[in-house]
């Protein structure tokens, strides 16, 4: 939902860049004739010109404004967005994905991207829990970036470690995670479900759903 928020700001402040010299010269056009401006030093035959102006030049600010406004509130917000799949690292957005075993193991890959200010994703943390039939096991080369509990039932990864701390300005840094789940029922029907731990910044989750079947 967070980028299709984007999408449509990012959408409406296009049609105020586009759309905003138009609209400021037909409403100036408007008021100027309903509501001139006068003055006892403003000529008779000037009146009509500087009105103009004037609600020209309140409009155009009025729009440069609103396209500040919107274009800050994009940048303040803080996405996580985190794609998953099954036994391969290959991503299709935010579909539900299916996990099916081969015999009895199976491998979890996740892209997860970080969008926003650096600092707030220090102190936080993604904590992601399985279902109770499952247990996770690390994949060696990905296993600097999480943990798994002592019932290996869910995985946490520092976000801190998904991206140079001493960055400053906005960021867009994306990472592929992975790790094997081995079943311990012959039955396995259960989701994934992720969530975002540690300090009060706000931040948005955007992901996919993983199922874990049979």
């Amino acid at each position: 939902m967070g980028e299709r928020q984007d999408l449509d700001l990012k959408k409406t402040r296009k049609l105020i860049i586009i759309g905003s010299p138009m609209i400021a010269t037909l409403l100036s056009a408007y008021l100027t004739s309903v509501c001139p401006v006068s003055a006892s030093f403003i000529p008779e035959d000037k009146a009509y010109g500087i009105s103009l102006t004037l609600y020209s030049g309140l409009f155009v600010a009025l729009f440069t404004g609103l396209d500040y406004l919107i274009n800050w509130f994009i940048q303040q917000r803080t996405i996580i967005k985190v794609e998953f799949s099954a036994n391969r690292p290959e991503f299709n957005k935010l579909e539900l994905v299916h996990c099916d075993f081969n015999v009895d193991t199976a491998t979890v890959y996740m892209k997860v991207k970080l969008a926003g200010y650096p600092n707030k994703f220090l102190q936080k943390e993604m904590k992601l829990m399985l279902p109770v039939q499952v247990a996770a096991q690390t994949i060696e080369k990905y296993s600097k970036y999480y943990e798994i509990c002592t019932d290996k039932k869910s995985v946490t990864i520092d976000l801190e470690k998904l991206f140079n701390t001493e960055k400053t300005e906005v960021i867009d840094d994306s990472i592929t995670l992975g790790f094997n789940v081995i079943k311990s029922d012959d039955e396995v029907h259960g989701f994934i479900e992720t969530v975002i731990v540690g300090s009060k910044r706000k931040i948005m989750l955007e992901k996919n759903n993983l199922l874990f079947t049979k």
